[in-house]
């Protein structure tokens, strides 16, 4: 079956996905009534489009079961195995290492649907919903993913963004962050054993932040998903999924084939 959305898979790029998807279990008795590559376009159909899961078009698999294939994915830790895949081939394309050994952190508040878990008001950025935390290699992909409330303050939140970095990416040396980033993250990096460097704001005049662009451009790339447009899942870890999602397109596009 082909639907031919835009957001489908080519065959060059399911080659590449086929190998890294789990193998799906099921009870005795029980249909398959689709094969996985339909399970994945329906999913970045989702995650593109925005649509809500009983929306799916009637050429996908039952919504029930794309969803079900979601969760899978999202618990056994699928979705985060793909984007480290597609990291490394991305990387040696661009004549890099396999591993990064810089990270780059950033936080984006951004309103919730829904009145789901970890939920609150950043009074700052004046949006009620939650903060997506990520860290991004100089290239723009993602590293790590830490959806939290909008209220918790990113020194806070920092901690677990590097340490999530650093249990999928040994081989990172050093973080950079935002002068909002000072003390208790600092205090947190040298904890790890790792150095936290500062980009400090120059005033009066624009200038492009050495290194800071890089994750500023990895949320524009973010646009592009509507279903991130806002934060519509219940659960912070659905929330991360779909942002694993959207990178995981994004690094499937960057590739030659």
């Amino acid at each position: 079956m082909f639907s031919g959305y835009p957001s489908d898979t080519t065959d060059e790029q399911w080659s590449i996905l086929e190998p890294l998807l789990t193998n799906n279990k099921t009870r005795p008795g029980r249909k398959i009534w689709r094969d996985r590559r339909d399970m994945v376009d329906a999913i970045f159909y989702i995650n593109k489009t925005g649509c809500q899961w009983r929306q799916l078009p009637v050429d996908f698999p039952p919504w029930k079961s794309v969803y079900t294939c979601f969760q899978k994915w999202r618990n056994d830790g699928t979705w985060e195995k793909i984007l480290q895949s597609l990291n490394e081939a991305v990387r040696l394309q661009e004549g890099r290492e396999a591993t990064p050994t810089y990270g780059i952190l950033d936080s984006q508040s951004v309103k919730s649907s829904s009145p789901g878990e970890e939920r609150a008001y950043d009074g700052n950025k004046k949006v009620k919903g939650r903060k997506r935390h990520i860290m991004v290699d100089v290239l723009g992909l993602l590293l790590a993913i830490f959806v939290h409330a909008a209220n918790i303050h990113d020194t806070k939140a920092a901690h677990v963004v590097m340490e999530k970095g650093l249990a999928s990416y040994p081989s990172l040396k050093a973080f950079c962050g935002d002068e909002g980033y000072r003390k208790t993250a600092e205090e947190a990096a040298e904890a790890l054993g790792k150095e936290l460097h500062i980009s400090k704001r120059i005033r009066h005049d624009f200038v492009v932040l050495p290194k800071r662009w890089v994750v500023e451009r990895s949320f524009a790339w973010l646009n592009g998903s509507r279903r991130l447009s806002k934060d519509f899942e219940a659960k912070t870890s659905s929330s991360e999924a779909m942002v694993q999602i959207a990178f995981a397109r994004i690094s499937l596009n960057k590739l030659k084939y």
